[in-house]
């Protein structure tokens, strides 16, 4: 899903698309007392990770503590984050008078990783979309919901009924869910991620083509903020409605993790 509504106006989201049986992207926020939070803090078998615009509504506030009276209810192998582009001042303070103790609440407000690796950014309003997500013990996605109106509240029961049936299956599905065809080469990629062509010299570029009435912010943003996850250092061009992003000297080499990571996640931006 590409946009949401918001009051019943479509909205759009932005950043890279992902899909159950995806590994999660790595994302850092910033948690309540200010400190740096990353995904791979958690160490619980099964994470929720729930986002929302902003806690100062009041379908954002039901939202938390919903999630809280679950969460309670829930084993000590679940984790449940909350996560907004709130700041951290503000979501500590909505914690500390609601008493939301089973869910940890960060913020997105300094780097907007969530929203741009998992795609739930919203253009019009630089806010989160409301969305649910849960991983397994592998941090492979197992559940997607993103809420198409954004003043309507998650459905809640699906999430629990999903995440007993999570936890049900075996570790071998996970695995299952998990695998893709090997990469070995440069030129593998290109037969993968359709986005994707080889040029000379072992350069791989990849073109997106932008409708007049977008802009190219959000979808440069974007790519800088998973070029900084990852650790690989594009050269973007753009020109009239076309924005091309390439990559050099990588060599005839294998491929390793953090560029088949950016590759997918670039592969999947939206327009």
């Amino acid at each position: 899903m590409s946009s949401v509504s918001f009051k019943r106006k479509p909205v759009n989201l932005a950043g890279s698309r992902v899909e159950i049986g995806d590994s999660a992207p790595p994302f850092k926020a910033i948690s309540n007392d200010l400190k740096l939070f990353k995904l791979t803090d958690l160490t619980s078998a099964y994470k929720i990770i729930t986002s929302f615009p902003s806690l100062d509504t009041p379908v954002c506030d039901l939202q938390v503590k919903q999630f809280n009276q679950d969460a309670a209810e829930l084993s000590d192998e679940v984790t449940v984050v909350g996560i907004s582009k709130d700041l951290p001042f503000a979501q500590q303070r909505f914690c500390s008078m609601n008493e939301i103790k089973n869910v940890q609440v960060v913020s997105d407000y300094r780097f907007t990783s969530f929203g741009y690796h998992y795609g739930v950014l919203i253009e019009e309003l630089n806010l989160l979309a409301r969305t649910v997500f849960i991983l397994d013990s592998k941090n492979i996605i197992r559940y997607i919901q993103i809420v198409d109106e954004i003043t309507h509240q998650p459905d809640y029961q699906d999430v629990l009924d999903k995440l007993n049936e999570i936890i049900s299956q075996t570790k071998e599905s996970a695995d299952a869910a998990a695998s893709s065809v090997p990469l070995n080469n440069i030129q593998d990629i290109t037969g993968q991620f359709k986005r994707w062509e080889l040029s000379d010299n072992f350069k791989i570029k990849a073109t997106f083509i932008l409708p007049p009435s977008k802009s190219p912010r959000f979808m440069v943003k974007a790519i800088l903020v998973i070029s900084e996850q990852y650790e690989i250092q594009p050269f973007m061009t753009y020109q009239e409605d076309k924005l091309v992003l390439e990559l050099s000297d990588l060599k005839e080499v294998e491929i390793n993790q953090n560029l088949l990571n950016f590759v997918k996640a670039v592969d999947r931006l939206k327009i």
